[in-house]
């Protein structure tokens, strides 16, 4: 709920500035809607504590990495 909340108001806020608002706009908001429900459809039911930690891990490492370069 945090994130959808976080995610709206950064939205808002861009939309603010924006002189109008992208084309693709509309279907990247229906791709992470989707995908999130499948993944917490999915994790909450199929994958045990140790999987979602591990995948947590490899995304947190991989987006530190990121940053750094």
């Amino acid at each position: 709920m945090y994130s959808l909340l976080n995610s709206a108001a950064a939205l808002i806020g861009a939309y603010a500035a924006w002189d109008q608002m992208p084309s693709a706009l509309p279907g990247w908001l229906c791709a992470v809607a989707l995908g999130g429900s499948a993944g917490a459809w999915i994790g909450s039911r199929y994958l045990s504590d140790r999987w979602l930690r591990g995948i947590l891990s490899i995304l947190l490492f991989s987006s530190g990495i990121k940053l750094l370069m």
